[in-house]
C-alpha cells in the first residue's frame, strides 16, 4: 500500500468522444475530468474505496494457461478477462483494447511490465490501466488475490447508488 501524500490530478478527455447532441459549444475542443493519483505509486487514490466482489479464476497459478507471451485469457463471472504474468506477480484486464478492440492476450508485455496491444502496439500499465504510449486510452484493470482456496479477481460492485454512502 503506498502512503504516498503527494497527489497531482490527470486531465484528459477529448470532445470527440462527447455525442454531437451532448455538445452545446463547439468552440470547446476540450472537456476535462479529473482523477487523483498518486506520484509516488502511479496509484487512482479515487478507485481506492471501491468495493469488489471476488470470484475464483482458478485453484493456483500453474492452473493458468499463460502462453509463452505471459498472457493468458480466462473466463469468469460471464466476463472474458486477460491475465498477465511478470515477474511472479499477476495482474488482470480487460480482453480488449479500449482504442481497436484487439484481444489483449494476442500481445505481449513488455521488459517494464506494460501489456502491449497487438493492433496498434499501445502500451497499458497493468497496476493502474494508463496508457503510457501517450494516446489518453485507459484499460480496465482488476485487483487479483492469491489465496490457500486458489487465485481470485476483484470486480467492482455495480452500486449506482454507492455514492450516497
Amino acid at each position: 500500500m503506498c502512503t504516498g501524500s503527494a497527489i497531482r490530478i490527470k486531465q484528459s478527455f477529448f470532445i470527440e468522444n462527447i455525442p454531437a447532441e451532448i455538445r452545446r459549444d463547439s468552440q470547446i475542443n476540450t472537456v476535462f475530468f479529473s482523477a487523483s493519483f498518486c506520484d509516488f505509486c502511479g496509484q487512482n487514490k479515487m478507485a481506492t474505496n471501491k468495493k469488489y466482489t471476488w470470484h475464483k479464476i482458478a485453484d493456483s497459478i500453474s492452473e493458468i494457461q499463460f502462453s509463452a507471451n505471459g498472457l493468458a485469457m480466462v473466463d469468469v463471472n460471464h466476463k472474458t478477462i486477460c491475465v498477465a504474468r511478470h515477474k511472479d506477480q499477476l495482474f488482470a484486464c480487460t480482453h480488449k483494447c479500449p482504442h481497436a478492440g484487439g484481444n489483449m492476450a494476442d500481445g505481449y508485455m513488455d521488459a517494464l511490465g506494460n501489456i502491449v496491444c497487438p493492433v496498434h502496439r499501445y502500451k497499458f500499465s497493468l497496476q493502474n490501466g494508463r496508457n503510457i504510449s501517450g494516446e489518453g486510452y485507459f484499460l480496465k484493470t482488476f485487483p487479483i488475490e492469491i489465496r490457500n482456496e486458489g487465485v481470485f479477481a476483484g470486480f467492482p460492485e455495480n452500486n449506482l447508488f454507492g455514492w450516497l454512502k
